[in-house]
């Protein structure tokens, strides 16, 4: 026993012996930490491997921290790169000077009317990185947006030149009223898609799509749909620098719709006859004649889309961008030039050209002057110019509606004797006519845009302060010929005794005639403002006061009205306030008027409030997870209006001559008389939405990012005419009224990895999503006898259609099924009766799919460099989209005589056939895509159902760019800084259920321009 008493007595004096010397090798140690001059209060400093051992800076900027020799003290904080500092001596004080880390403290996001750190942003922001954009071998800004951005829903549905632009809106529709799409600002300035789609990306400094009501709400009136801000290049202090960029495309279409050739096409014709108990068309003779091509002019067998159309086409873009400057003068100059043609296949018998062509030439200059050392002046020159060529029928929809009407065995390209042929008038005219003997239209226009910014620091007054005022003037003109004609056609009718060919006018020639128009519009804004910002300790400041006004005039105004300028005003203001970049916090308003509304109600305040808390930035959790270098919550939650209608001055109520009144026996007596010839809307008020969002931003180990949002809006009070007035009211025109309602939510988000291997290796892999949901509230709508009738409760633009139940089985089936469409045979649809009156009536329509604009829409994509080369691959999808198949191009023999057939049709399996016909009774296949076939209109089998309802998802292998950089010691000798070639292919493969045409387009159903698959030669230099 005393033995162990003596050795605990010694292990004891031995700790005491040991914390005795501890204490007297540790020392206090003071210091400032600061960066560029500037105190740093919050900044953590601990003790390296010895957890709990931590201080942080005071507002001063200082510590004190007790340590021993040998230790190591690690400073870090954020948007700052950290620093270790290894105790070798025994000192007592220790200042410190952080170095901003690139990327962080100096990244910052484009918010509405200015930029702010992105650690402190807590509204809903997506961004795109620039150089993603340029990889893509667009012809329009707005179609490289789908599935790179969160928040962005986007179809394309035309690939012909001038028409290749994508409608896209922000996290979906959220209204029926007169818009649903975004607002686009450039350099600050409202201006329009077309000036959106005009841009290339190489005049870009930063794209970002606001979404939330904290990001949009200073826009009140015009941000109601979300706001698209985009940020031209400015010059940067230093040599100058020069750029070019040169891409040469080749481009084709992939994916065109089969048609039957002649032979196989006049068989299914006659079973469509025989299966129905009618008289087959086409006897042996006429079999043999078509077969072996024995008359061209009755029986030609015509591929029209080999008549109309090349095997590809080019497209060109070349851009070079000048920019630099010194300390007083900084600018940024650009050149461009784009243009591309259409696949049609011009007959090259005329003097002018019939293809459509379009060519853009676009110049900028913005240019920065320092007038003092607080005031820079800038301005801004942008015009843009478009000369576009088209055939003579201007929209070329007419000429895909032709070719999908003309059968193979209609009408020849040219009949014999040389006279152009027309089964008909519009789009039973020859496309081969349309495209080439209708004449040519010329369209011009040019756009110029104009800003003149004063930017004046007031530090003199306060830090932080500056002031900010500036004035845009934007012109638009346009110039279009039209040298319309139209030559003779005819319909062959038989032959001579002789064998001439025998033929009668179907269209009167018309001579060539020259229609101009012309037109324009000019839009002038100003804008005033004050920015304020400014740290106080732990505390960051942030306040934003603006005014501003427009006036918009168009040179085609018709009547009083339209000539009356459109004139819009407004404030709008912002409030930030942060505590340790820890508790975020924002306020924003906007106050804007209207002339839509009466005097006293033509102004709106909308505000919004937002939070944030990032959970990161507590030194404990920088301590203990390092890894999390960004965890931040958010929140918001605001008000944003909508004023926009079809109609101007809804308000007022129009007198003027009317049909009077008659009277007599017969009503023979008549007057006119003054009356109301248009009722004013009263009442009317702002369309506003209520927006609330939550979102989540984390990053790992510098590595990993996640942004994830889920928003909630309910858009009330919507404009619609008053369509379910009582006639009794004698109201002669259907007012406005604020008597619609509509909900709209879901998800969006990214997430990216990216990380090196070596020293040669480093990659990238992001992806982002976008899952909407809208359901309709209130809709001036009749009360229907079933409520699965109204579109109230539903979603926005569904498929309504009968429920199909499969093909009739035969006779005892049809007797013992309620009453369809007319006479139906086994094989034909079966409905549901909905209502189970017996009968199949508009009364058993249902909502039965999606509607055409895809409610899901993702992308994913990963950039690898090796070396001097690298890889770049995108991937682009969209869900939950439906479309009706049909037209005369789906339908077998719809419209008898007219009308292409598919390929598809021809295959057995794809169609129902009577065992009677077949002799086979397995032809009488219950899942067959197509019914028992019918030649001319079938009321029955050609309803819109859920027999022909098709799903247009698809998952698109959109780009893929495989480029190498040039050494940089190679290059030394011919004076260039960098250059680098490059391949991209672009919609190189797709996987969808439609197959027959691009599911883009797919409710189209192949009479339109198909959507193109290029590959594009690239060169990037820099001097």
């Amino acid at each position: 026993m005393k033995k162990n008493t003596y050795i605990l007595l010694a292990c004891l004096l031995l700790c005491l012996s040991n914390t005795i010397k501890a204490q007297e090798t540790s020392f206090n140690l003071t210091g400032v930490v600061t960066s560029k001059g500037e105190l740093l209060p919050g900044v953590n400093i601990h003790i390296k491997n010895k957890p709990g051992a931590g201080v942080v800076t005071n507002l001063d900027g200082k510590y004190q921290i007790k340590v021993q020799i040998s230790d190591v003290l690690v400073f870090s904080f954020i948007g700052y790169k950290s620093q270790e500092k290894l105790i070798s001596q025994k000192t007592s004080k220790l200042d410190i000077e952080l170095e901003e880390e690139t990327g962080k403290i100096d990244e910052v996001e484009i918010v509405a009317y200015g930029k702010q750190r992105k650690v402190s942003v807590v509204g809903a922001i997506s961004s795109i990185n620039i150089d993603d954009l340029k990889s893509a071998p667009v012809t329009s800004m707005s179609n490289a947006l789908a599935g790179r951005m969160a928040g962005i829903i986007g179809v394309q549905q035309s690939g012909e030149p001038g028409s290749d632009v994508s409608e896209f809106w922000i996290r979906g529709i959220s209204t029926f009223g007169a818009k649903s799409t975004a607002l686009f600002l450039i350099d600050g300035v409202e201006r329009t898609q077309n000036d959106f789609n005009n841009l290339l990306p190489e005049d870009i400094e930063s794209f970002s799509i606001l979404k939330d009501a904290s990001a949009t709400a200073v826009y009140g009136a015009r941000g109601a749909n979300g706001v698209v801000l985009i940020t031209t290049k400015r010059g940067k202090e230093g040599k100058m620098s020069i750029s070019a960029n040169v891409k040469t495309m080749i481009e084709y279409l992939p994916r065109l719709p089969k048609y039957l050739k002649a032979y196989d096409y006049a068989n299914l014709a006659n079973e469509a006859k025989v299966v129905r108990g009618e008289v087959p068309l086409y006897d042996d003779k006429m079999f043999e004649v078509i077969k072996y091509h024995l008359d061209d002019n009755f029986y030609p067998d015509i591929n029209w889309q080999d008549e109309i159309l090349k095997k590809s086409t080019f497209g060109w873009q070349a851009n070079l961008n000048i920019s630099g400057g010194g300390s007083i003068a900084r600018y940024f100059m650009s050149l461009n030039y784009r243009g591309n043609d259409a696949a049609y296949k011009e007959s090259n018998m005329h003097k002018y050209n019939t293809n459509v062509k379009r060519h853009q030439y676009s110049f900028r200059s913005n240019i920065d002057v320092n007038v003092t050392k607080s005031t820079i002046i800038s301005l801004n020159l942008a015009t843009t110019i478009i000369d576009m060529n088209r055939p003579g029928i201007g929209t070329t929809n007419n000429i895909w509606s032709a070719q999908a009407n003309m059968n193979p065995l209609n009408v020849p390209k040219v009949y014999t004797n040389g006279q152009f042929p027309a089964y008909g008038k519009d789009d039973a005219t020859s496309p081969y006519v349309l495209l080439n003997e209708t004449g040519y239209v010329s369209e011009y226009n040019n756009t110029l845009q104009s800003t003149l910014k004063l930017n004046q620091d007031l530090g003199m007054i306060t830090k932080g302060l500056s002031f900010e005022a500036s004035i845009s003037f934007d012109s638009y003109n346009y110039h279009n010929g039209e040298r319309k004609k139209m030559p003779e056609l005819y319909k062959a009718i038989g032959y001579s005794s002789t064998g001439k060919l025998l033929t009668e006018k179907t269209v009167e020639a018309q001579p060539i005639k020259y229609t101009p128009t012309s037109g324009g519009n000019r839009k002038v804004y100003a804008e005033a403002r004050l920015h304020y910002e400014r740290m106080f300790g732990w505390h960051r400041i942030g306040g934003l006061f603006l005014y501003n006004q427009s006036s918009y005039n168009t040179t085609t105004a018709k009547d009083e009205i339209s000539s009356i300028p459109v004139r819009t005003q407004g404030i709008a203001g912002r409030l930030t306030y942060s505590y340790k970049d820890i508790y975020l916090s924002e306020f924003n308003f906007g106050y804007n008027g209207t002339e839509n509304f009466p005097k006293g109600q033509r102004f709106g305040f909308f505000p919004s409030i937002a939070l944030g808390w990032v959970i990161s930035n507590y030194a404990a959790i920088q301590e203990k997870l390092p890894f999390l270098r960004l965890m931040k919550i958010r929140y918001s939650f605001g008000l944003v209006g909508n004023d926009e209608l079809n109609q101007r001055f809804p308000f007022l109520t129009y007198v003027g001559s009317t049909d009077g009144y008659a009277f007599g026996d017969r009503g023979e007596n008549s007057f006119g008389g003054i009356g109301i010839t248009q009722q004013g809307s009263e009442g009317l008020q702002w369309e506003k939405a209520v927006k609330h969002n939550i979102g989540l931003d984390i990053t790992l180990f510098d590595k990993i990012s996640m942004e994830f949002d889920y928003f909630h809006d309910i858009r009330s009070r919507i404009f619609m005419e008053r369509t379910q007035l009582p006639d009794i009211m004698g109201i002669p025109t259907t007012p406005y009224g604020n008597v619609g309602k509509m909900k709209n939510y879901g998800y969006d988000g990214t997430l990216s990895y990216h990380d090196k291997i070596g020293d040669n290796f480093s990659y990238e892999l992001r992806g982002n999503f976008t899952i909407t949901k809208n359901k309709i509230l209130e809709y001036d709508e009749p009360n229907y006898k079933y409520s699965y009738l109204a579109k109230k409760g539903q979603s926005l633009n569904i498929t309504y259609g009968y429920v199909a139940l499969g093909y009739f089985r035969d006779e005892d089936d049809i007797k013992n099924s309620p009453q369809q469409f007319g006479n139906v045979m086994p094989g034909d649809i079966k409905y549901k009766d909905i209502n189970g009156d017996n009968a199949i009536t508009q009364e058993d329509i249902v909502p039965i799919g999606n509607s055409n604009i895809p409610r899901i829409q993702y992308g994913f994509a990963g950039n690898f460099s090796y070396k001097n080369w690298d890889l770049g691959i995108f991937f682009r999808g969209s869900g939950a989209s439906d479309f009706f198949y049909g037209g005369q191009a789906y339908f077998p023999f719809q419209n008898g005589e007219t009308g292409n057939i598919l390929s598809i049709v021809n295959d057995p399996s794809n169609r129902w056939i009577p065992a009677s016909f077949s002799g086979d009774k397995s032809t009488e296949k219950p899942n067959a895509r197509f019914p028992r076939l019918s030649y001319g209109t079938n009321k029955n089998n050609f309803q819109q159902s859920t027999h022909w309802l098709g799903n247009s998802a698809f998952l698109r292998l959109k780009t893929i760019e495989i480029g190498y950089t040039v050494p940089n010691k190679l290059l030394h000798n011919i004076y260039m800084k960098g250059l680098r070639v490059s391949v991209i292919g672009d919609n190189l493969h797709v996987w969808d259920k439609v197959k027959i045409w691009d599911p883009e387009q797919a409710d189209k159903n192949g009479a339109i321009y198909p959507l193109t698959r290029s590959f594009t030669l690239n060169l990037q230099a820099s001097f």
